[in-house]
């Protein structure tokens, strides 16, 4: 018997033999790329680690910046609540209770009503005939959570914009202006936001419909095939897998690029159209530092996802006495992770806004500003600067605009 067992074994190994070989393969492929993608982006990988490298000192000379993400993170908390008290009114009130809501409200199409009116005056219109006509419908409950969940995901998109954009024209403040003592002042965040809300308000409402959209696709999708049941069909299976799949790489993308588009609304004034359009022609022209600046921020976001979250609920776990830890130690753990995305966001924000910096000063100012003050960013760049001279304003080989200057010459 056990003969028997070692040939079947060794035929089906023999089986597999081509499976393994295959495998053997597509790794060597993909490692013989990933080298020859290395070798061949050194100048990128070295650029996007001086931009990282730089991004650490903006928290040093801007501490509030990393927790200015954990009061948008509350707003969406917020958001979050309305949600849900406003699903649960909206689906738990029965039809009756409309009618009964609308039948106190006066019919002025009536001719009882219409007979109170000055005989002079125009027939009346019944301002709510077309609501009334709404809450017959048997889908009205229906309607209005697909119109409540829309306006959920907008606020969601809308508050994330108000951050977003904050804290690049903060860090587009630092990288230009922050020595230079003209330009200084005083609670830089809270200008900034103030200023977002005031003149940005319209573009990063824009921003979010468009992004709130491609997750009420995804919602719809999820519900239509929701709605059809469980199937065996394999062939269908596979059609809302790959539509779900379109539909994330589609939000990903509008996301990423409405997210470049809304540091130059903060950066530089300009409306989220025309964000989006000189965000298209900056991937043209660097769409191998992009791709790189993308992946390296990717890995990192997940390593941290992966690790800082899971040590302290580890941490915790250990150190709390008690047999009931484990449950501390999730809520710990999801804390901590609330926490981590908050300051990925501000991680992620500083070095996108850094990389448009760059470029428009090496654009627009030839690099001087690198040259004066950013010095690791000059040599990632390749800009020379004088030798033995010091970052400060003072002593920089430059002259350094205004900042109204510097917004009119881009």
């Amino acid at each position: 018997m056990p003969d028997s067992a070692s040939a079947v074994l060794e035929v089906a190994d023999e089986e597999t033999k081509w499976i393994y070989a295959v495998g053997f393969i597509i790794l060597a492929i993909c490692t013989v790329a990933t080298i020859i993608m290395i070798l061949t982006s050194r100048k990128k990988i070295r650029i996007c680690a001086a931009i990282i490298k730089e991004a650490t000192t903006v928290f040093t000379k801007v501490p509030f910046l990393m927790i200015f993400p954990s009061f948008s993170t509350i707003m969406q908390i917020v958001v979050v609540g309305w949600f849900i008290a406003t699903g649960v009114l909206v689906y738990t009130t029965k039809p009756e209770k409309f009618d009964l809501a609308l039948g106190l409200v006066a019919d002025t199409q009536s001719a009882a009503f219409q007979a109170l009116g000055a005989p002079e005056a125009p027939a009346s219109i019944d301002p709510i005939g077309s609501l009334r006509g709404f809450m017959e419908n048997d889908n009205a409950v229906l309607i209005m959570m697909i119109i409540t969940l829309y306006g959920f995901f907008v606020m969601i998109q809308f508050v994330s914009g108000v951050a977003w954009c904050t804290m690049s024209s903060t860090v587009y403040w630092w990288y230009f202006f922050y020595k230079n003592k003209a330009e200084k002042q005083s609670f830089m965040i809270s200008r900034n936001l103030a200023r977002t809300l005031f003149f940005h308000t319209g573009s990063i409402a824009f921003s979010a419909f468009i992004i709130a959209l491609c997750d009420m696709l995804r919602a719809a999708c999820a519900y239509l095939e929701k709605q059809m049941g469980p199937t065996n069909n394999m062939m269908v299976k596979l059609a809302f897998k790959a539509l779900n799949c379109c539909l994330a790489c589609l939000k990903k993308t509008v996301k990423f690029i409405s997210y470049y588009g809304l540091v130059w609304v903060a950066c530089q004034g300009t409306s989220f159209c025309g964000g989006c359009f000189k965000t298209f022609f900056f991937f043209l022209q660097n769409p191998g530092q992009v791709a790189i600046n993308a992946l390296v921020t990717w890995l990192l976001k997940w390593t941290s996802l992966l690790s800082m979250p899971l040590a302290c609920g580890v941490v915790f776990y250990y150190i709390i006495p008690s047999s009931q830890a484990g449950y501390p130690a999730v809520i710990i753990t999801i804390i901590s992770a609330l926490m981590t995305v908050s300051w990925l966001t501000v991680f992620e924000c500083t070095i996108t806004t850094i990389f448009v910096c760059c470029f428009q000063d090496k654009a627009e100012f030839s690099g001087r500003f690198m040259a004066a003050e950013h010095k690791r960013l000059a040599k990632a760049f390749g800009i020379k600067t004088s030798p033995g001279s010091d970052s400060s304003p003072e002593k920089a080989t430059v002259e350094k605009p205004s900042e109204g200057e510097a917004v009119q010459n881009v």
